[in-house]
């Protein structure tokens, strides 16, 4: 087979990773890297497309120290149990994946782009001083009466013998207790993108994505940052569009339009007016139009939320 091109990653863009697997290996894996950008993403969002009933499926992801000649693994996903995850990926280095279990399946896809993780939360304000240490004892005693002075004459009194020195002062009291230190800050959200792939032309009331989350995620409304578009513009518009629907459990919080009036039907037009929080458990489903659009093709659509 001949050598297959290397893909370079984008923040913006899905990338096609693993072109129609059917049995384990890596022969059909695209090798890609991450090149240097100012947004500096370093996190590999990858998502599994598979045909068939499978009964396990598994892959490694590898990186070469050596441009290609040797591969090594890092990390392992179970693409049976969870058929999105993340990596953490280096810039300008080659990884490619290697599919390690195959059983009972058809065929499968990996999808991938990357996005970033979030920030530290900030740094928590210094603790109160803490009191001051006791007052230390009083100085020495005070010393002896000077002694009497010689008899004088009959009729006057001697004078009054001198104050002795004074003690010495008493040692310093201990140092008071350090404050408590302050509470740490908030820490910042953390986005995630949930990124699907319908390939071809979908069929009437499809379900293309039904999971359990396995963290709290919030999806806002208004669908910021989300997107939608396909390879082949759909043909109804107005009452026949194609709309896809995202729902929590049973219940629509969003959903992507393709109207052949708006962009040639390639675009989505998101309506999201209340978003949704999940738990971890809950289910995320996306089902597709009850009546499939004829000619609407190749679908990429990637729904951002944030962890919380």
């Amino acid at each position: 087979m001949p050598t297959l091109t290397t893909l370079a990653l984008a923040r913006t863009h899905i990338s096609h990773l693993v072109v129609g697997a059917t049995v384990a290996g890596s022969t059909v894996s695209y090798p890609f890297l991450k090149p240097s950008v100012a947004d500096a993403a370093d996190l590999l969002v990858a998502t599994v497309v598979t045909t068939g009933s499978f009964s396990a499926l598994a892959f490694e992801l590898q990186i070469s120290p050596d441009n290609g000649a040797t591969w090594e693994n890092v990390s392992s996903w179970n693409a049976y149990a969870t058929s999105s995850t993340t990596f953490p990926v280096a810039e300008n280095t080659l990884y490619r994946f290697n599919c390690t279990t195959f059983t009972g399946g058809a065929t499968a896809d990996v999808f991938g782009s990357v996005t970033s993780p979030g920030s530290a939360g900030a740094t928590g304000s210094t603790g109160p001083t803490g009191p001051a240490g006791p007052t230390g004892p009083s100085g020495g005693p005070t010393g002896p009466t000077g002694g009497t002075g010689p008899t004088g004459a009959t009729g006057g009194t001697g004078p009054t013998g001198g104050t002795g020195p004074t003690g010495n002062t008493g040692p310093a009291g201990p140092t008071g207790a350090t404050g408590a230190t302050g509470a740490t800050g908030p820490t910042a959200s953390t986005p995630v993108d949930f990124a699907f792939f319908i390939p071809g032309v979908g069929s009437a009331s499809q379900i293309v994505f039904r999971d359990p989350l396995t963290r709290a995620i919030n999806f806002p409304a208004g669908a910021a940052l989300s997107q939608a578009s396909a390879g082949v513009g759909a043909i109804g518009t107005g009452a026949t569009a194609a709309v896809y629907t995202f729902k929590k459990n049973v219940t629509s919080f969003a959903t992507v339009t393709f109207d052949a009036g708006v962009s040639g039907g390639t675009v989505g037009t998101w309506s999201a007016p209340i978003g949704a929080t999940f738990a971890a458990g809950d289910i995320l489903e996306l089902d597709g139009p009850t009546a499939a659009d004829a000619t609407l093709a190749n679908i990429g659509i990637v729904l951002a939320g944030t962890r919380l």
